[in-house]
């Protein structure tokens, strides 16, 4: 995975990224029932600020 990247997913398998060799990558886990990519993205768009806030900190699992 790349220095700098996020997963971003509504799919818990992407959970396992948390429990491998450092270093760990973060996951944003849109825990969201069945919607479009446009509902999806645009759950993250509203929630740039609340991610980034997230990461900075260290968290690696960011639930939305």
């Amino acid at each position: 995975m790349a220095v700098g990247a996020i997963i971003v997913t509504k799919d818990d398998d992407y959970l396992a990224f948390l429990a491998g060799t450092p270093p760990f990558t973060p996951v944003v886990w849109l825990r969201i029932g069945n919607c479009s990519r446009a509902e999806a993205i645009e759950r993250v768009v509203s929630n740039l600020d609340t991610i980034a806030t997230a990461v900075e900190a260290g968290r690696l699992l960011i639930e939305l």
